[in-house]
């Protein structure tokens, strides 16, 4: 008997271990959550992401004509508009979707990387 105890014991120490954990797990990615600014932030944040990840992959496939400081403001007036939160996030994902698409393996024009910068920039609402 004090051996089906002792193992039964061992379960509710396990189980009492296990729901802290993920109560700890809940609360930590509930204040990360509110941190991002909930359901919106957590959206621009994403977009965030996307954005650098894309920027790397342009400033790496960019026709000679086409400066890297030239990308690089472009892509910080595309950040700081996603930070402020007055970017239209159906056309940023468009044109990024756009842009992954037709070049992700294939080098693009000058007049398709500016076109593309184009697009980027009528994302942002003035």
């Amino acid at each position: 008997m004090s051996r089906s105890s002792s193992f039964l014991g061992y379960y509710r120490r396990l189980f009492v271990f296990a729901c802290t954990c993920v109560l700890l797990v809940a609360l930590l990615c509930g204040v990360t959550y509110r941190q991002l600014g909930g359901h919106n932030g957590a959206r621009y944040w994403m977009a965030g992401r996307a954005l650098d990840a894309l920027e790397v992959k342009v400033l790496r496939n960019r026709p000679d004509d086409i400066s890297v400081e030239h990308v690089t403001a472009n892509f910080q007036i595309i950040r700081n508009a996603n930070r402020e939160q007055t970017i239209d996030l159906d056309k940023l994902y468009s044109a990024l979707r756009s842009y992954q698409t037709k070049f992700w393996r294939n080098k693009p024009s000058n007049d398709q990387v500016r076109q593309f910068l184009s697009d980027l920039a009528n994302a942002t609402r003035e």
